[in-house]
């Protein structure tokens, strides 16, 4: 999920590595979507946890792609996974939680975005890769004023539906440790990209417009917490 989320409403700034970088986190990720996809039986957890894994690729992909030929259809397609993201999230910690309605808000909420996505070819103005960085620019639009609130509010949901089980746990007669284990890995994943970004933020003014370039290195690390602690625990939880 790497976009500038603190630029103005005239442009987004997407900060990543080389494109052999993202060459390469595109193919570890969906190793890692490929590797899940044979080893479970296909609960609603481990489906989850693939398509998280095949977005963020596709994400990487996408740059890769505007970086080799410039195409904005790539980014396009690039925004449409990165935008299924939150909702994906949101998804997988109701399984605990079975707060289904914060689920249904987040596909709402994602759905309008995809469509604009889709229908309209003026959602993104133009794509260009300086090499270490590609630089997406939605001026004016829908996208450029909203797309940052919907990312903070589904990242916030996500993490108040943890919060909220998490409380409800506090008798320990009655904790499920599997569960609580198993929000907790995912609300570290969260944290692997929002305390980093947060920090920055906060911290350094000039660093600010290099936000989302902390976001893109750890990505990978949200992609390997999802494969090692949570889909086990998915799979013991059997979920």
């Amino acid at each position: 999920m790497k976009m500038n989320l603190f630029s103005s409403p005239d442009e987004e700034t997407l900060f990543c590595f080389s494109p052999p970088v993202m060459l390469f986190t595109f193919i570890v990720e969906f190793s890692f979507a490929i590797y899940i996809l044979l080893s479970s039986k296909l609960k609603q957890s481990s489906l989850l946890i693939i398509s998280i894994l095949v977005c963020l690729g596709v994400f990487q992909l996408a740059e890769y792609q505007v970086c080799s030929d410039r195409s904005l259809i790539w980014m396009r397609v690039g925004y449409i996974a990165i935008t299924l993201l939150p909702p994906l999230g949101v998804h997988l910690i109701s399984l605990v939680t079975n707060k289904v309605w914060y689920r249904y808000i987040s596909y709402s909420l994602a759905a309008l975005f995809v469509a604009a996505f889709i229908i309209s070819t003026q959602t993104i103005n133009s794509a260009i890769c300086g090499g270490n960085y590609i630089m997406v620019v939605t001026s004016g639009n829908f996208i450029s004023y909203f797309f940052p609130y919907y990312y903070y509010l589904l990242l916030a949901i996500g993490l108040l539906n943890i919060s909220e089980y998490m409380n409800s746990q506090r008798d320990v007669s009655v904790r499920d440790h599997a569960k609580n284990r198993y929000l907790f890995w995912i609300a570290f994943g969260y944290a692997s990209f929002i305390v980093p970004t947060a920090t920055v933020y906060f911290l350094s003014e000039s660093a600010r417009s290099g936000i989302p370039s902390i976001m893109c290195g750890f990505a990978i690390f949200l992609a390997i917490i999802l494969t090692l602690k949570v889909y086990p625990l998915g799979k013991k939880i059997g979920i």
